[in-house]
């Protein structure tokens, strides 16, 4: 976090709108862009601090004066948070004091990892993809390979934690086929597609998936073939 005037400037991008009819089911990610001084050049005389994958915690808060006009620095419970954001890429000019650094929430990575998730044995004692689970359990299981696969290789840091919508318990996906050239990004876009849910980072950093109406509500019919995500 870096406070005070030492952020010349902070650009927050997030996939939202106040109008329903914009809103489109899937998958989103936010991004960060920014813009900090290199006092006593902290960051360019440390090149560790310039690798991708650093967390990223911007804060905001309202410029309060006291009588006397001054500025009067908040305190930490003063700050709120814009989210979590990891590290892409740094650029800083020659002739510039500044560095900017670009930066994308955990969800973003999820583009880079192939869905591999193992068969389970089922009823017959034959090994298969799981069958008629809960849509809640399809993204507890794919966000759970995430994380060991991300632990193994230490990509975007933390582990996903997630808020799911305990209304996504009452679908099933009628086939569950984990294909392993598709992305796991491309995998909960098809899963929200089907469930008619919305999936993004919230302040904290955790996945969340919700809808917007119960599902009891919704008429979703039975696909012609099998779906495959």
């Amino acid at each position: 976090r870096v406070r005070s005037s030492a952020a010349s400037d902070v650009y927050k991008e997030e996939e939202k709108t106040d109008e329903v009819k914009e809103l489109t089911y899937g998958i989103s990610s936010n991004s960060c862009t920014v813009k900090v001084k290199d006092t006593n050049k902290r960051f360019s005389a440390n090149p560790d601090l310039l690798k991708k994958n650093k967390l990223i915690e911007p804060y905001i808060s309202i410029c309060k004066h006291d009588e006397n006009g001054a500025p009067v620095v908040p305190s930490d419970s003063e700050f709120e948070p814009l989210g979590k954001f990891y590290s892409d890429s740094w650029e800083m000019d020659s002739d510039s004091a500044f560095i900017t650094c670009k930066a994308y929430d955990i969800l973003y990575g999820l583009q880079d990892i192939l869905v591999d998730i193992p068969y389970e044995k089922n009823s017959e004692g034959k090994y298969a993809a799981p069958e008629n689970v809960s849509v809640y359990d399809v993204i507890e299981r794919i966000v759970r390979f995430s994380n060991e696969y991300k632990q193994s290789r230490e990509i975007y840091g933390m582990n996903i934690e997630c808020e799911l919508d305990e209304e996504l318990k009452n679908l099933n996906v009628p086939v569950v086929l984990y294909d392993n050239t598709k992305s796991v990004w491309d995998t909960l876009q098809a899963v929200a597609n089907f469930a008619q849910c919305y999936i993004y980072a919230n302040r904290e950093g955790k996945l969340v998936a919700t809808c917007d109406i119960p599902l009891s509500l919704i008429h979703i019919s039975e696909p012609t073939r099998p779906i495959s995500i």
